[in-house]
């Protein structure tokens, strides 16, 4: 019988967009026209700041796993909603430690690698005035310095490893352009130097090799996506460098999928696209439309990904993917999307 043993689990989060709160009453601060505006058009939902519903929530799910497998945290970008210094602040103390009243009730995930592996997204290079076109005011470097990078390794009792491949996917973005008002990657310069990085490393048969960047390979159109050049160069990237797992975020709805990058030599890679861990979910209820009513949206439910690694009797390495779904009470699997997997060693 062909049994399994679990090396590793991991819970990823993404897309905190922790807003900015009034210290006196913990209270979310947003101008009064901002809220109107949002009653009537989801162009701007990427603004609405976290759920203190969900940080609870996040905050028991992620201790639970922790108690239970020794889970460890990975984020895939946008801890705020526009980039500004307080809202870095506020997800550093949430995410490395916990939140204080009254802006919370001795709630946070005590991850205190959290940065190590982590990764800033597209919201996170805003200039912290609300408004996506500018320059980042500098506290995103202060909290994702150094990227690309390699470095991040963890130990499997199997004695193989695991090689975390942290890439800004925003970094070729100019500041006022029209990719940053669409919300568009580019990152090319970032694979040149990564690529440098792991052929001075060398292949390494006992790595299993896992990508963090918060665009979705499997996003394209016009908006969200990768630029065309950076979207075939992750291909060839994926392939040269046997990279077997693909982290993502941006997109507020998750996706688990396997696929082939359409280059030679390529093999199966699973891309892990969060969702939305902590945004606002619920439309509030004091919100209504231009025409007095209630609005008739339906944000993305607040979703995050468990991450698990295991080793079979045959000496093989299995990672697998579950969905879990933010209830009313908590967050759960979801039943009616199955656990996937892809074997990651041997590779291949």
């Amino acid at each position: 019988m062909n049994q399994r043993k679990r090396l590793a689990t991991f819970v990823q989060i993404s897309d905190l967009h922790f807003a900015s709160i009034d210290p006196q009453t913990g209270a979310l601060r947003f101008p009064a026209w901002l809220k109107k505006m949002w009653a009537n058009t989801s162009r701007f939902d990427g603004l609405l700041g976290h759920s203190h519903k969900s940080l609870v929530q996040l905050s028991s799910y992620v201790a639970s796993m922790r108690h239970r497998e020794n889970a460890e945290v990975i984020f895939t970008g946008d801890a705020t909603s526009c980039g500004a210094p307080d809202q870095f602040d506020l997800a550093d103390d949430y995410l490395a430690t916990q939140l204080l009243p009254p802006i919370g009730n001795h709630i946070g995930l005590h991850a205190s690698t959290w940065r190590d592996l982590g990764i800033a997204g597209n919201h996170d290079q805003w200039p912290g005035d609300g408004w996506m076109l500018g320059n980042p005011n500098g506290a995103v470097k202060i909290y994702f310095p150094g990227l690309p990078d390699v470095n991040q390794t963890r130990s499997l009792p199997c004695g193989r490893l695991i090689r975390f491949v942290r890439i800004d996917s925003d970094a070729d973005i100019g500041p006022n352009s029209l990719n940053r008002a669409m919300a568009r990657g580019a990152f090319q310069s970032q694979l040149a130097v990564a690529d440098k990085m792991l052929d001075d490393l060398g292949r390494r048969e006992h790595e299993i090799r896992v990508m963090l960047i918060h665009h979705s390979y499997h996003c394209r159109g016009k908006t969200l996506s990768m630029k065309l050049a950076s979207h075939q160069a992750l291909s060839h990237f994926l392939s040269d460098h046997c990279i077997s797992v693909v982290m993502t975020g941006h997109l507020h709805v998750p996706l688990v999928h396997r696929f082939v990058p359409p280059v030679p030599e390529s093999n199966h890679v699973l891309e892990t696209r969060c969702g939305t861990t902590t945004q606002t979910d619920r439309v509030p209820l004091e919100w209504k439309t231009l025409r007095g009513k209630f609005p008739k949206r339906a944000f993305p439910k607040n979703t995050l990904l468990l991450h698990r690694l295991f080793e079979d009797n045959r000496d093989q390495l299995f990672w697998t993917v579950e969905v879990i779904e933010r209830t009313r009470v908590e967050f759960k699997p979801v039943r009616r999307l199955k656990t996937k997997e892809i074997r990651v060693h041997p590779y291949g």
